[in-house]
């Protein structure tokens, strides 16, 4: 990997909220200095993710929705706690809070709306859509990329 390869990829990780401005700067001039290949490899990790615990903090917080009932606390209890300590858990966890905000407004209108019929329909729908969302949000995650749910009004920005 070039130099302006490394470089773009840590602009990448950068924009997606994989690295602070401040780790952002670190690694750049890391690579400036020309001490190793790749900034993945300087850092002793997988060029394909920041950091291991990042990374699977974040996974976990996208497939904890999968748990019947309360599993939207895991991800809220998470971000609660962990929120300050990188801007990807912070990033990861506003865009699943907002979808399971979203979700619950959804699913109380299809409700409303069973009694003329739509809502029959509507309400699988948002019910498949929340097992989908949090696999494709959990798998990107797991990347190091943050994926906003389609279909999510942004309560948190």
């Amino acid at each position: 990997m070039g130099l302006s390869d490394e470089l773009t990829r840590l602009a990448e990780l950068r924009d997606r909220g994989v690295l602070s401005d401040e780790e952002f700067d670190r690694a750049k001039a890391e690579v400036l200095s020309g001490g190793t290949p790749t900034f993945g490899q300087q850092m002793g990790r997988s060029v394909n993710n920041f950091t291991s615990d990042v990374t699977n903090l974040t996974m976990i917080m996208h497939l904890a929705q999968l748990i019947p009932g309360p599993g939207w606390l895991v991800p809220l209890i998470l971000w609660l706690t962990k929120k300050d300590e990188s801007p990807a858990i912070d990033a990861h966890g506003k865009v699943i809070l907002n979808w399971v905000i979203s979700e619950v407004i959804y699913l109380i209108a299809a409700s409303l709306l069973i009694f003329v019929v739509i809502g029959v329909f509507i309400a699988p729908v948002i019910v498949i859509l929340g097992l989908i969302f949090p696999i494709i949000g959990g798998l990107k995650a797991k990347d190091g990329e943050l994926w906003p749910y389609p279909l999510s009004i942004e309560f948190l920005k």
